[in-house]
């Protein structure tokens, strides 16, 4: 039988990834509270402040040689489109943004009589992002990011079995996890920030909504290991790869001008 504790360590370092890339954010958003409604002012050499925010979308993975493993052994296919969500936090040091992000989610399924076919994941980047373009409270960021992930693909045979015959054939369920992959990142941002809180020495603070599109590349081959004990070998290749496309919404802090 598959032990549900072998998916903790992933599940617990995509949650610890989450926390603090928010954290990162968050903690600069206590701002004084006069001159409500101002529209914050393009980033100048010097600023320094930051922001965080809950992030959801959708990734397109490459799926192709997977559900071409999976249907030549009759199971069903899965679909490459997935959800992703989870959340990052950036400082800001003049133009230039250094961020963290980490999202999970990445969970399509199919079920065909009684098997079912599953993938879950998740991945944190490492980010830098540049100010392109500010107008008012809109901003362009081109962005590149490096970071790792990892992938599981679970079956599971849900038919009901004797106890004779979990004794006769214990391996009902199995749990092929890729490991943790290199991730290589382009992106384009486009903030709009709306000021809530500001003072006359330059300081502000209030609600950031983004939407951000690009492509996540993982290089290298698959590595596959069998409920993370045993090496597998003639797996397909498998990335946490392709064209994503990211809605935020937070909030966002700059200190007062120097």
């Amino acid at each position: 039988m598959y032990d549900t504790r072998l998916e903790y360590p992933l599940r617990a370092s995509v949650r610890g990834l989450i926390r603090w890339t928010l954290l990162l954010g968050l903690i600069h958003l206590a701002m004084p509270r006069a001159g409500a409604g101002q529209v914050p002012s393009s980033v100048v050499s010097g600023e320094s402040g930051g922001y965080g925010y809950f992030q959801g979308g959708v990734l397109g993975l490459d799926l192709g040689a997977l559900n071409a493993s999976l249907g030549s052994a009759g199971f069903p296919g899965l679909d490459a489109t997935v959800p992703t969500w989870g959340g990052a936090g950036c400082g800001v040091l003049g133009r230039f943004h250094l961020c963290g992000a980490g999202h999970g989610a990445l969970d399509p399924s199919a079920t065909t009589g009684v098997t079912r076919v599953s993938l879950s994941g998740g991945y944190g980047l490492a980010r830098a992002k540049y100010e392109a373009l500010s107008v008012g409270g809109l901003t362009i960021l081109p962005a590149l990011g490096l970071g790792g992930g990892a992938l599981n693909l679970r079956i599971t045979d849900f038919e009901t079995p004797t106890f004779g015959e979990v004794l006769d054939d214990p391996a009902r369920s199995s749990v092929l996890s890729t490991g943790w992959m290199l991730l290589l990142n382009a992106g384009v941002a486009l903030d709009y920030r709306i000021a809530l809180t500001g003072s006359d020495d330059g300081s502000a603070g209030g609600i950031v909504a983004g939407l951000e599109g690009g492509y996540l590349y993982a290089p290298g081959e698959t590595t596959w290991t069998l409920d993370d004990a045993n090496a597998v070998t003639g797996g397909p290749d498998l990335g946490i790869q392709g064209f994503y496309l990211w809605i935020s919404l937070g909030g966002w802090g700059r200190s007062a001008s120097r």
